[in-house]
């Protein structure tokens, strides 16, 4: 029996959906779900449902950018300390992961893209492992490392694949500009207090309007991550009525329906599919995973001991930090499709993102394991119990 395109895509759509639910009772993200039902596809060599899937995933990457940037909440007090948490987790993630790429990549400029994507942490990670974390300060500190270093990575993905890509300057200025310009209409409606219908129609025509703007360069996962930063932002303004607040909500969530159910199956099948099994190299895969885990472990030993943060298991914390996930896999397609990163590059650093998982989950079963043995070992100072013990996770 033969299907056509639209009817290929559907069905795999409906394989993600299905694998996700497995997943779920590991409360491990959907997202691992959706990338292997694609490499799956892949490897039994399923034809591609349609040309333009990679086209509607590229296009869909706003939706991407847009639950990252909803996920990015800061209060005014913490700002100064997670803006200096986030550059030197960046700085240090990527340092570690470039000094060990440099020698194996023969191109210096991948292996500064591959080392940029390595040095972010997948939000959704922490939170689908935190099952494993003995204190909520732990979880606490891992959910404010990963949060915090998604702007920085974003935008400095963003410069680099923009030089490397080929992209004109007046086709990354229009942009931009259209970035800057749908953020601040947005930001003008939410304050305006208008009915959640009309925020939603803003909103769409907003994402919208910058993805046709700049679907031909890096700016749709950046737009949406703008645009979701902005409803971020008006949700916690202060509205002492709390009426935008509410219709931000709503429109928040009417959002987050169309990403759960959509997009994200839609974007993270097709990477799956992109990412050629055939293709994988082993050292690059075994290099780039022991980059992602030793930038990390670094940046919680330096945060420790700059006291930047309250860590109480520095192996909980770095294990819950090393997962990647989402945003990461967003960014490597983007450069697949700018041509900076080759199928073979880009297959091995999707397979280091889903082994990334298992890695951080085993490790942190074996903490557990070691605390039931040895629990006398594994206790804090009755001092930083107390305030694990009253400090839940900020989620």
């Amino acid at each position: 029996m033969e299907f056509s395109g639209i009817a290929l895509l559907l069905l795999y759509l409906g394989v993600a959906h299905l694998s996700s639910l497995l997943l779920e009772g590991l409360r491990l993200p959907s997202v691992l779900a959706y990338v292997v039902t694609g490499l799956a596809a892949r490897t039994l060599g399923l034809p591609a449902p349609l040309e333009v899937w990679k086209d509607v995933a590229v296009f869909s990457l706003v939706f991407v950018g847009l639950h990252a940037g909803l996920s990015t909440s800061f209060s005014r007090r913490e700002l100064g300390r997670a803006i200096i948490v986030a550059i030197i987790n960046t700085s240090l993630s990527f340092t570690a992961a470039l000094a060990l790429l440099a020698p194996l990549v023969e191109d210096l400029a991948k292996a500064v893209v591959l080392s940029v994507i390595l040095a972010n942490t997948a939000t959704e990670g922490v939170v689908a492992l935190s099952r494993y974390v003995r204190y909520g300060a732990d979880l606490e500190v891992a959910l404010r490392i990963s949060i915090g270093d998604d702007l920085v990575v974003l935008l400095a993905s963003t410069a680099i694949l923009a030089s490397l890509g080929g992209l004109r300057a007046s086709s990354l200025a229009i942009s931009l500009a259209s970035i800057a310009l749908g953020t601040a209409l947005l930001i003008l409606a939410l304050r305006r207090g208008l009915s959640t219908g009309t925020l939603n129609v803003v909103t769409m025509a907003v994402l919208f309007t910058v993805v046709g703007l700049s679907v031909d360069s890096v700016g749709p996962l950046v737009g949406g991550y703008f645009v979701g930063i902005a409803l971020g932002l008006a949700r916690s303004s202060g509205d002492p009525l709390l009426r935008v607040a509410g219709h931000v909500e709503a429109v928040a969530d009417g959002l987050e329906v169309v990403n759960n159910l959509i997009t994200m199956p839609l974007v993270f099948t097709y990477i799956g599919y992109a990412a050629a099994p055939a293709s994988v190299d082993p050292a690059l895969v075994a290099v780039g995973l022991a980059g992602a885990v030793v930038g990390k472990v670094v940046v919680v030993e330096a945060l420790t001991r700059a006291r930047l943060v309250p860590v109480f298991s520095k192996v909980e914390v770095a294990s819950l930090v090393t997962v990647r996930g989402a945003l990461e896999s967003a960014i490597a397609l983007t450069a697949l499709s700018l041509g900076v990163l080759s199928t073979r590059e880009f297959s091995s650093l999707i397979l280091v993102v889903l082994l990334t998982y298992p890695l951080a989950a085993s490790t942190l079963a074996l903490r557990r394991a070691s605390r039931l043995l040895h629990p006398r070992r594994s206790s804090p100072p009755r001092s930083n119990a107390r305030e694990g013990a009253r400090r839940p996770p900020n989620l």
